[in-house]
Parts: C-alpha cells; sequence; structure tokens
C-alpha cells in the first residue's frame, strides 16, 4: 500500500476520512453506507457484507464471517477468530472493508461477544495497518443513539455526514 502522503489529495480521499478516526465508522442511514461502500469498491477494497441481524448467536456470527474471508477452519471460537484474522489476506492496494448491517441487533442480544468481534477488527487493524494493509469495519445500527463500548483503546465514531445527533434523528 502506498502511503496516504503518496496521494497529493490523501485529505478528500474517504478511506483516509474514516480512519482519521480508528477503523470502525458508525452509520444509521444506508443511502449514506452505500455511497461509501461504492467508494471503497471502486478504490480497489475488497468488500465483504454481513446481516448482522442474521446472527442467532456468537458461533453463527464467528463462522459467517469465516465463510466470508475463506478461514481453513470452522466452528472455531472469539479467540481463534483473533488469529485467523490476523492472518486475513488484505490487498495491497486498496484494503479491506467489512460492512456490519444491524450490529446493534446482535450487540443488544450478545453484548459482550459484541465487544470482542469489535476490540479484534481493531486489533487486527492496528496490525495491518504496520504492514501497510488497511482494514475498515462500516457498522450500520438502527439506533441512532448507540454507543458501543470503547475497544482497542478507541471507541467507535459516527461517520462525517452523521456525526451530529440532529443528523441522525428524523
Amino acid at each position: 500500500m502506498a502511503t496516504f502522503a503518496d496521494d497529493p489529495n490523501w485529505h478528500e480521499r474517504l478511506d483516509w476520512t474514516l480512519l482519521q478516526n480508528g477503523c470502525l465508522s458508525l452509520y444509521l442511514k444506508k443511502q449514506i453506507m452505500a455511497e461509501d461502500v461504492r467508494w471503497l469498491s471502486s478504490n480497489s477494497y475488497v468488500v465483504h457484507a454481513f446481516d448482522c441481524k442474521a446472527w442467532t448467536s456468537t458461533q453463527v456470527m464467528i463462522d459467517a464471517i469465516g465463510t466470508a474471508l475463506a478461514f481453513p477452519e470452522t466452528n472455531v471460537g472469539l479467540d481463534a477468530l483473533s488469529d485467523l484474522m490476523a492472518d486475513v489476506t488484505i490487498p495491497t492496494q486498496g484494503g479491506l472493508a467489512l460492512v456490519l448491517d444491524g450490529l446493534d441487533a446482535f450487540f443488544r442480544a450478545n453484548p459482550t461477544d459484541t465487544f470482542h468481534l469489535l476490540d479484534i477488527i481493531v486489533i487486527r487493524a492496528r496490525m495491518h495497518l504496520l504492514f501497510g494493509r488497511r482494514l475498515l469495519a462500516l457498522i450500520r445500527t438502527d439506533d441512532p443513539g448507540v454507543v458501543f463500548p470503547p475497544v482497542g483503546s478507541t471507541q467507535a465514531q459516527w461517520n462525517r455526514k452523521e456525526w451530529p445527533l440532529s443528523d441522525r434523528i428524523a
């Protein structure tokens, strides 16, 4: 991956604006997230989208992620998920984006394991950045006031268009 400094318009890139506050970005409006996913896709990001409302258990969540990311092992726990995320293939041009749609539903049913999932993503994203690879997570919620617990010593931030609470309330 070229550093952002190699791009004269680095400050205008979506991935820069997403990563400047960490790898997790929250979304309420589907169209805003869809615009960002389109930008990432058109800028060499591999995008994997997940319907988190369909995750009925932590194992279903782990299996869905493992299947999408072609993990060599199945039926693993959260510790193994962390290890496997360390070895996930991330393109050197662009990066990898995980789109977690409706994560608040899984969070309400499984708050501890949602914390662990987000913590794994943050820790592994930071590790991958050390090797010049970008890992992002776009998290869409139906709850405009959702607050996920701080993970990886940072907290998920609302995207640039929905930062003010007034823009999330109809």
